[in-house]
């Protein structure tokens, strides 16, 4: 496993595909806050923001983004002003201790992750915390569908 660390703005077209495909793998995956576009305009604001790329026989197998916090330890890019955080992958699984310590840090702080992240599961914390759900609108088959939906019958 290879791990590189940038700034978002580093990530080239290819990097940008292969985001998107992944975006496109789940509906929880396609949140706007995991979105490249979200982490590109936020690291404009925050000069901590940076992204892992995890690399896996020569393709990349995710994203994480976050920022540099206290101690090196890695957190949510965006902190309170994000619902969602984790990787943005193919979901296969992944050593996430291994991700943290190739990348340079400490440790990683994530709160909001989607619970089919299943890779993150051993490192979650299970306290009640952090527990809150997260809003989202699923519009992925058009807005009158999402309307129609919400019909009680």
């Amino acid at each position: 496993m290879r791990i590189t660390v940038v700034r978002p703005s580093d990530l080239g077209k290819s990097e940008a595909a292969r985001w998107r495909e992944f975006q496109t793998s789940s509906l929880m995956m396609s949140h706007p806050y995991l979105s490249l576009s979200y982490v590109k305009a936020w690291s404009m604001a925050n000069a901590k923001a940076r992204v892992a790329v995890v690399e896996d026989s020569g393709q990349i197998a995710a994203f994480i983004p976050y920022e540099i916090g206290d101690g090196e330890i890695a957190a949510t890019l965006g902190g309170a002003h994000t619902s969602v955080d984790g990787m943005v992958s193919s979901d296969l699984p992944l050593n996430v201790r291994t991700i943290v310590k190739k990348s340079g840090l400490r440790g990683w702080r994530f709160s909001r992750a989607p619970v089919s992240q299943r890779a993150l599961d051993p490192y979650r914390y299970h306290g009640a915390h952090h527990w809150r759900s997260v809003p989202y609108v699923d519009l992925s088959g058009g807005y009158d569908k999402y309307v129609s939906d919400l019909v009680i019958r």
